[in-house]
């Protein structure tokens, strides 16, 4: 919410309501009136907000793995050099996944070493046999089919032990059939699908192991660059539970920021009224009671998309934010993160502005003219121009006038 009263709404109001505004407006100036001969001269409009200072460029620590704090290295507010250690995670948890990432590997590298050797392996050497076994067996059958079909010419053997043996053969022969069945069933094992999807696992076994010991290398999390260490905001954005030693934390989790002194922000929230009126790139100054008798500056970099409903009256507010200057040296021990900063944002701003009082201004904005004499004693005639900005001081007014023009208004 803005805390001054500098405001583009306010200054609207007074164009909205000024002298001869409405349908059927312009008729020329008659009765008791003021002018003002137009001379440039500097004006600013400012509007003011009351935010906190924030982390700018910063580096966010998560946790790499889900587990429990072991050591905490630096607390918040401490300045740290990068490479510094910030929080060590007890690795226990890890290595025992890890003992189990591991065997899974040992396990899909015998897999998929069988299969990648499957035509000389184990299985493939069985089904090879049976086949030459069953072959074997016919063979012996029908050796002996042979001699027993003479013998029963001869009378020597009786009619059922021949069909007997003709039986068997049946039999063998199906036996075969399925033992070759088999030995075909056995290599496409090998060489198909069941091929690739061993490899696969190997493969992600592997991925898995090389992800778990990677984690364990980074149990203690160190400082990428030199800064401030701040405690990270929790989803609705306040500041989230302070770490302690034995607290249980899960992956990703953000830990710690480590913020630079040097880039710092300032963040701030407005309503949907004064939104249109800020634009990146804007001029700000900051003051604040933390750091008494200091300026700084900076630039509005970002005004949010999306609303927020604020939790007073249900409005909808936005979050703004501008990238404060690298700040001098005595502020710069001053300043902290975290610390309550006014801000002034300059929305226009014009060294030879031509200024007339908002009574002076009819119609509405897009469709706004004034009056201009051009001489003493001659009949005003009437303007269209350009608002260029409007505030409590009057309205900026761009073509249609120029410096030395008279604009004459009803009192």
């Amino acid at each position: 919410m803005a805390h001054h009263a500098r405001t583009l709404i306010a200054a609207a109001a007074l164009l909205m309501l000024s002298p001869g505004c409405g349908p059927g407006a312009g008729a020329p100036v008659t009765g008791a009136t003021q002018s003002l001969v137009l001379e440039p001269r500097p004006v600013e409009i400012v509007l003011g907000f009351t935010g906190r200072i924030s982390p700018g460029d910063r580096a966010d620590l998560l946790a790499p793995y889900e587990g429990v704090i072991e050591t905490l290295h630096v607390h918040v507010g401490d300045r740290v050099a990068a490479g510094d250690a910030l929080v060590t995670l007890n690795p226990a948890d890890l290595q025992r996944e890890r003992a189990q990432a591991e065997a899974a590997l040992l396990r899909a590298e015998a897999d998929a070493a069988d299969l990648e050797d499957w035509e000389n392996g184990p299985e493939m050497s069985r089904a090879r046999r049976d086949v030459a076994g069953a072959r074997a067996d016919l063979s012996d059958l029908e050796r002996r089919l042979e001699e027993t079909a003479a013998l029963l010419e001869r009378g020597l053997v009786p009619r059922g032990e021949y069909d007997g043996l003709v039986q068997q053969r049946r039999d063998l022969v199906m036996q075969l059939d399925q033992a070759l069945e088999q030995l075909e069933a056995t290599r496409e094992r090998g060489t198909g699908n069941q091929r690739r999807i061993a490899l696969l696992e190997r493969d992600l076994a592997r991925e898995r192991l090389e992800r778990i010991e990677a984690e364990l290398a980074n149990s203690t999390l160190r400082a990428p660059v030199a800064g401030l260490v701040v405690r990270p905001p929790d989803a609705d954005g306040e500041l989230g539970e302070p770490l302690r030693a034995g607290s249980r934390v899960s992956r990703g989790r953000p830990l710690l920021i480590v913020a630079r002194p040097d880039a710092l922000d300032v963040s701030f929230r407005l309503d949907e009224g004064d939104v249109t009126a800020l634009l990146p790139g804007a001029p700000v100054r900051v003051t604040g009671p933390g750091f008494p008798g200091v300026e700084l500056t900076g630039t509005l970099t970002a005004v949010a998309g999306q609303a927020e409903v604020s939790a007073v009256g249900q409005q909808a507010e936005f979050t703004a934010t501008a990238r404060l200057d690298p700040l001098p040296d005595p502020a710069a021990e001053s300043v902290r993160i975290g610390m309550t900063a006014d801000i002034d944002v300059v929305v226009f701003a014009d060294d030879a502005a031509l200024l007339v009082p908002a009574q002076a201004v009819e119609g509405t904005p897009g469709d706004a003219w004034v009056h201009v004499r051009d001489a003493p004693g001659a009949p005003p005639r009437r303007v269209q121009v350009e608002i260029r900005a409007t505030g409590p001081a009057g309205v900026v007014l761009g073509e249609g006038v120029a410096p030395g023009d008279t604009v004459v208004w009803q009192n």
